[in-house]
């Protein structure tokens, strides 16, 4: 099994990079160096926002400090500009935060520039912004992702002597429970076990694409708990980079691969060569619905990991 650690940032970032979707000054790509001296970034509301908009929140205020840079970049080019207002128009999604429902359907211009911008405003939102007053953002350092998957009612422990069986007993009883019940997730793990494909994730959700919807909770709550993704349920075999993603980005880990197409995307990735951007675009196109959602967790890397990575 690939660990996605440093070698998962290391396509993330030449994939961006290829794309050229930018935070150029963040990863290093071949691309014009952003002013140093940009002017303070202000609120957007001309014309006035609804009544409700995200825009006149205390998130969105808080946002506007913390993003000042990123926001400032934006509204100097005008088709990010139209971005930032519609984003403000936006309205609020529970705990304050904007409904990224909306913000999706936001324009983010078609120049280089303004994509740019856009990705570098956003990046900011989904990183330092998140963690405003206001919005409701991801769950501090050491909080467990608000997902039913993460938080089972499992019984005392079993007295599992095989510590990674317990771990998984102790937390993830019930989507273990759902898939041990269902022929074609046993058929699905089976197949994991026994393929020699190179991505045998996706090759076996092709060969048992009924089993996955079960299997993939069932992989969520146990590497998140029990980092059965190391191969031996190590806590401590996880480098720094590892330790950050899941401690400053687990929410958003948990928002890729909660879904079975986020979860085939990201290992669909994580068996691409290194640099192939192609590889890379190739497995986005094929699991477009869960593309932007991806993209968002490489967002919070770079953003909240990046001296660990």
């Amino acid at each position: 099994m690939v660990a996605w650690d440093r070698k998962w940032r290391k396509r993330y970032l030449a994939q961006l990079c290829w794309l050229g979707v930018g935070l150029s000054a963040m990863m290093g790509c071949e691309d014009a160096p952003l002013e140093e001296d940009r002017p303070i970034g202000k609120p957007v509301p001309d014309p006035p926002l609804p009544e409700g908009s995200w825009g006149l929140g205390a998130c969105a205020g808080c946002v506007r400090e913390v993003c000042s840079d990123s926001l400032a970049e934006c509204l100097a080019d005008p088709e990010c500009a139209d971005r930032a207002r519609c984003i403000e128009a936006c309205p609020s999604a529970p705990g304050g935060a904007v409904d990224e429902a909306c913000v999706a359907t936001c324009p983010r211009g078609s120049s280089s520039s303004a994509e740019r911008a856009a990705l570098a405003l956003d990046a900011c939102r989904s990183g330092d912004g998140a963690t405003c007053a206001g919005c409701g953002g991801r769950p501090r350092e050491g909080e467990v992702p608000p997902l039913d998957e993460l938080h089972q009612n499992c019984a005392a422990p079993t007295g599992e002597s095989n510590d990674c069986f317990a771990c998984q007993d102790e937390h993830c009883c019930e989507t273990i429970a759902a898939c041990d019940a269902d022929p074609e997730c046993v058929a699905y793990k089976r197949c994991l076990r026994e393929s020699a494909a190179e991505d045998p994730f996706n090759d076996c959700a092709r060969t048992h694409p009924a089993g996955v919807a079960l299997a993939v909770p069932n992989f969520l709550c146990g590497t998140y708990w029990c980092a059965i993704d190391t191969g031996g349920c190590e806590q401590a075999d996880r480098d720094p980079c590892s330790d950050c993603i899941f401690g400053k980005c687990g929410l958003e880990w948990a928002r890729v691969n909660q879904t079975v197409d986020g979860f085939l995307l990201s290992w669909c990735v994580a068996f691409c060569p290194v640099d192939d951007s192609g590889c890379d675009q190739a497995c986005l196109d094929a699991y477009a619905l869960s593309a932007d959602v991806y993209l968002r967790l490489g967002e919070c890397v770079l953003a909240q990991c990046d001296d660990a990575c």
